[in-house]
């Protein structure tokens, strides 16, 4: 790195998140944006080192609340101790309590369209699943005309329409989870690492557990419809009409 038109060498010994720090001209901190070194460091910096007669300026300077003294009330009193000192430097960001870097204010915004884009993909994916039991009942009305002449009662036709919603549905879990997981990590990681933030992620094991008996029974209860007019059909008038 460059520090006062000198080149030095610095060691990464480990990844931070800064807050927005930036004044004036200079380039803010944001994800992937920044670093931390010591302040021997920056003491060359513009000709504010000992060698020029001066001291390190600062612009910033970070507060680490005591475990009794934390949270919102320290942050408080903090800012009425240094309300006469923030007057004179009238500068409306002297103390802040709640900085977060822009990449994250900004992904804050667009926190839920996952959410709606997930329930919208579900609603389509039971809106097809219901078109498929009414075509497909559709389709199949001969050989369920066929059956209950055999014997099928009608019982045992609703129950066969349900068994086909289900083990749909169990097919689509059995690939649609672990290929959804798979290229969700893959997404995750190619988007952190633009960012230049870890690329670990998260996976709701509970939510992931809950979704197979919500899918199962999302899906027969759109089955029961096509189920109960399969169950109705008319042996004799399918049949005159093939």
């Amino acid at each position: 790195m460059t520090v006062g038109r000198r080149r030095l060498r610095d060691r990464i010994v480990g990844r931070a998140v800064f807050p927005n720090f930036g004044q004036g001209l200079f380039t803010p901190t944001d994800l992937g944006e920044g670093a931390e070194t010591t302040a021997a460091v920056m003491q060359p910096a513009d000709g504010a080192g000992p060698e020029a007669g001066g001291a390190p300026a600062f612009q910033f300077i970070l507060l680490r609340f005591a475990a009794a003294q934390g949270g919102a009330a320290g942050a408080a009193r903090l800012q009425r101790s240094l309300a006469g000192f923030c007057r004179t430097v009238q500068q409306s960001t002297c103390v802040v309590a709640d900085q977060r870097p822009n990449g994250v204010s900004n992904f804050a915004r667009i926190d839920g369209i996952p959410e709606v884009l997930a329930l919208l993909l579900a609603v389509l994916g039971v809106a097809v699943l219901g078109q498929l039991m009414v075509v497909s009942g559709w389709r199949r009305r001969r050989d369920l005309a066929t059956l209950k002449t055999l014997g099928l009662v009608r019982r045992q036709v609703q129950a066969t329409v349900a068994w086909q919603a289900t083990i749909l549905t169990g097919l689509a879990l059995l690939a649609g989870l672990p290929l959804g997981v798979a290229v969700g990590r893959w997404a995750w990681a190619l988007f952190s690492n633009g960012l230049g933030v870890p690329p670990g992620a998260l996976i709701p094991v509970p939510f992931i557990l809950l979704m197979i008996p919500a899918a199962f029974l999302a899906a027969n209860a759109v089955a029961y419809w096509p189920a109960r007019a399969a169950a109705r059909l008319s042996p004799a008038r399918v049949l005159r009409a093939e």
